[in-house]
């Protein structure tokens, strides 16, 4: 038999692999072997005086033996996206370059839970021209704005206006609009 010292047992609870037939085993701390109440333990769970060891036979459970409960949560749905046909006006004024990373900043931002403020998303606190309730900021130093609203019911973000601000500027569609 192969014994293994208390303190490593203790210290790294994991599966164990048995060196010749290839079987999992797992320490199992409650098992009646394992350490015997008359033992004195330091602040650390170790035990003090003579090493005490664990022998495969009787600590270790094959993980054949034992039973796994797997979860699995429900999905959600992720929203779909729905762009405004003003949009694509807004997008011929920014540079083409832009395009890929505006495009994914809103897949990855507004797939799953769009109504959730974060750093770069916030509520509106005044109405816009184009009744957006949400602001998504992104790029380099945060300088593209994506204005949208949330449809529960139909579960879809609107998007309805892509600009630039450059300091307290913002343009969308080449022309400045004022908040």
């Amino acid at each position: 038999m192969r014994s293994i010292p208390l303190r490593l047992a203790q210290t790294f609870q994991r599966r164990r692999h048995a060196n010749q037939s290839g079987r999992s085993w797992q320490f199992q701390p409650d098992h009646p072997h394992a350490i015997s109440s008359s033992r004195r333990r330091d602040g650390f769970g170790c035990t003090r005086g003579a090493v005490a060891s664990l022998t495969h036979s009787s600590i270790l459970t094959p993980v054949s033996d034992m039973t796994i409960i797997m979860v699995r949560l429900a999905k959600r749905r992720p929203f779909s996206i729905v762009y405004d046909p003003e949009v694509k006006a807004h997008l011929l004024a920014i540079e083409r370059k832009h395009h890929p990373l505006i495009q994914a900043a809103i897949a990855n931002q507004l797939s799953f839970q769009p109504e959730v403020e974060t750093r770069s998303r916030k509520p509106l606190s005044r109405e816009v021209d184009f009744a957006a309730e949400w602001e998504l900021r992104f790029g380099p130093n945060n300088c593209f704005r994506v204005f949208y609203s949330v449809d529960q019911e139909q579960n879809e973000v609107q998007v309805l206006a892509i600009g630039c601000k450059y300091g307290n500027r913002l343009f969308i569609a080449g022309e400045e609009i004022i908040l």
